[in-house]
């Protein structure tokens, strides 16, 4: 288990990374020293292949990202994702998690908030680091006001992924929100609202 927040910080929230026992018996997983600015906010992880036995191929490393970006103020989005340049480009990455912004208009119902900076900075590094996303189309995030007209939706749970785009022709990558019986939604089924 590899976690955001310094050892023995007493904070509240961060994110996690969990690599499974049947990955740690070809990879030896070590964590990737992040920018103070993700401190609490990221953790990142590189996975190596062990020595490969004999006959078998030798795999090039991975890297797992998640995050949980700033939800308060976009300033301080944008520098975050601005210090994900500490993440190496490997040939293999997923990233994940709860990005707090929409990188299209589409993606929310509401007015997207997003200033020009934290965009510019986000697809800098799209580009260096060759992500696409996993696409999915639910909204992952739910402001219900009893006023319905006032009530928004947006994407803000997303994952991304590099790989060769040729090895495309081999998978198909896909996201999915998993069913949670209970959440924000549910405290509002059988009421009318406005």
């Amino acid at each position: 288990i590899f976690e955001s927040n310094t050892p023995g910080s007493t904070a509240k929230g961060g994110v996690a990374v969990l690599i499974s026992r049947r990955v740690t018996a070809d990879y030896k997983p070590r964590a990737i020293h992040l920018h103070e600015r993700l401190r609490g906010h990221a953790c990142a992880v590189q996975l190596h292949q062990k020595s490969p036995g004999p006959g078998q191929p030798s795999l090039p490393p991975f890297t797992v990202v998640c995050l949980r970006l700033d939800a308060a103020r976009n300033t301080t989005r944008s520098e975050q994702v601005s210090a994900l340049s500490c993440i190496p480009a490997t040939k293999y990455i997923i990233m994940c998690g709860d990005f707090n912004f929409t990188s299209r208009d589409c993606d929310t119902t509401g007015t997207p908030n997003n200033s020009p900076a934290l965009l510019q900075a986000w697809d800098a590094q799209v580009a260096r680091l060759g992500l696409r996303e996993a696409h999915q189309d639910l909204h992952t995030r739910f402001q219900i006001n009893t006023d319905v007209a006032t009530s928004t939706s947006s994407r803000l749970d997303r994952i991304y992924y590099a790989s060769p785009v040729e090895e495309e022709t081999l998978y198909n990558t896909k996201a999915e929100v998993a069913h949670v019986p209970f959440t924000v939604l549910g405290k509002y089924s059988g009421i009318e609202l406005g």
